[in-house]
């Protein structure tokens, strides 16, 4: 009986061992997540604590940070950029799909109610007489605008 007890006691000793182990893994996993998260909270107050300085100094930069403000100038032009050679590429792309079928992709004779391919009814989507288009990038603007609010073109 005594070989038994000693395996006994050898298994509830390891038992314990293992419940105390993972109870720290378990703790320790816990408390690096909140490292975690306090540390993206210190990172979001950084950035906002940038971008407030930022607004406050971009026209009037102080010697320090003037290099890095006017990076950040830079940056802000190539976005702007990018955007607009965005919207004209959509509205190429729109120019292109104007005279093609929707359903079939055929090339849809002008004035045409419906596709010579598919019989598809077709959008008659011209402007109307009275209404205002881009030159630039052929969206309708109002009558009155001096510049176009899709891609900033001035409006004869």
């Amino acid at each position: 009986m005594d070989f038994f007890e000693k395996v006994g006691r050898r298994l509830a000793g390891a038992s314990r061992d293992v419940a105390q182990k993972t109870q720290q893994l378990t703790e320790t996993a816990r408390l690096n997540g909140m490292i975690a998260d306090a540390e993206k909270q210190i990172q979001s107050l950084y950035a906002a604590i940038g971008e407030a300085y930022y607004q406050r100094h971009r026209e009037h930069p102080t010697e320090q940070e003037r290099e890095r403000i006017d990076q950040i100038n830079e940056l802000y032009r190539a976005i702007a950029q990018h955007r607009q050679a965005i919207e004209e590429l959509k509205a190429t792309d729109k120019k292109d799909d104007a005279g093609k079928c929707p359903q079939c992709g055929a090339d849809a004779a002008q004035g045409a109610a419906f596709c010579n391919r598919c019989g598809a009814k077709l959008d008659a989507q011209r402007p109307s007489p009275d209404s205002h288009v881009c030159p630039q990038c052929h969206r309708p603007v109002d009558g009155e605008s001096q510049f176009c609010g899709y891609c900033g073109t001035k409006l004869n």
